[in-house]
């Protein structure tokens, strides 16, 4: 008996101890267990990575860590150019019936036959155009709906670098004396060249030239202007 086991123990052949059952499978099993880990480790690390890089590209820019972890990926790019924003153009009532600012579609202006912008169930009067006929493309259309609408339409003409007329404040003081209290408006393109009008009308009115000034700023008027009006105020007490 001993001389077989002997023999089996040289040719390979061992057998498992009574009692104690041989544990094959688990060698078998190692590798896949070890695959696992290995892919958990590298989903953890990936994870990990995408906050990292954020902080660091956050105190790059000069932005707090939490801003830059909470913001989405499909946020602007650093370095990339934003769009530039359109200024909106409004129209601003600065004395009773009178509104100035930049041009805004007819059906947005006070009085408007069937417009948006109610005057107290007056109609607008007139409108005061400063623009030439070939700086918009909203000139020609404009004077058209006038017409069709039964609306006053009077044309100024003033460049974007010139002052207004120097009738232009007579030809607004007789439009406003002539519309008895109903929705005039006077404006432009930005509402810079009407709140030139606007300052010059009113210092010849009585108004003191830093208050003029002042209500044309509000409606658009650009410090570039503003030496020009004072200018042609010396003539008004």
């Amino acid at each position: 008996m001993g001389r077989v086991k002997a023999s089996m123990h040289a040719r390979g052949v061992v057998h498992a101890a009574p009692g104690r059952p041989h544990r094959w499978w688990l060698v078998l099993l190692l590798p896949l267990l070890l695959a696992v880990l290995d892919g958990v480790a590298l989903v953890a690390s990936a994870a990990s990575v995408e906050p990292v890089a954020a902080a660091a590209a956050a105190a790059a820019a000069g932005q707090p860590a939490e801003a830059a972890a909470a913001s989405p990926a499909s946020a602007t790019p650093q370095g990339a150019t934003q769009p530039a924003r359109v200024p909106e153009r409004t129209l601003k009532e600065v004395l009773p019936g009178l509104w100035v600012g930049g041009e805004v579609p007819v059906e947005q202006m006070p009085g408007w036959p069937g417009g948006t912008a109610g005057q107290g169930g007056r109609k607008l009067f007139t409108i005061i155009d400063l623009r030439p006929s070939g700086e918009s493309p909203l000139v020609g259309p404009e004077r058209a709906a006038a017409a069709a609408a039964g609306v006053g339409y009077l044309s100024i003409p003033v460049l974007r670098n010139s002052a207004p007329p120097a009738a232009g404040v007579g030809q607004l003081e007789a439009v406003l004396r002539n519309a008895e209290g109903a929705p005039v408006v006077l404006h432009c393109v930005s509402g810079n060249r009407a709140g030139d009008l606007l300052a010059r009308y009113l210092i010849r009115t009585g108004m003191d030239v830093d208050s003029a000034i002042a209500r044309g700023r509000e409606v658009g008027l650009t410090p570039q202007r503003e030496a020009s009006i004072r200018e042609g105020a010396l003539g008004h007490p």
